[in-house]
């Protein structure tokens, strides 16, 4: 199977996901832990690859990004250190 049509399996479980969930955005984290052992784009993936995309950190961001819906949202940290940071979401308009 070609990156195009794993790109697309990808897409459509993230939306399962987001649906599932009622919303058309969640934390990145929160996506990565609900993304399932038998998806179909998983079960594809794994063709090539002796781990899960879930399995780490950077491997599904890169799906991620690849498919263009990972939003970086500035959190204002108001507490006594005053700081703000970066929280990565997936989002699908």
């Amino acid at each position: 199977m070609n990156r195009k049509n794993l790109d697309r399996l990808f897409k459509k479980e993230v939306r399962r996901i987001l649906e599932k969930n009622g919303v058309n955005g969640m934390l990145f984290e929160d996506v990565r832990r609900e993304f399932r052992k038998d998806s179909e784009f998983n079960v594809e993936y794994r063709k090539k690859n002796s781990w899960d995309v879930f399995d780490y950190s950077d491997r599904f961001e890169m799906w991620v990004k690849r498919s263009g819906i990972l939003v970086k949202k500035l959190i204002n940290d108001n507490g006594d250190w005053g700081r703000s940071y970066n929280r990565r979401w997936i989002v699908i308009g």
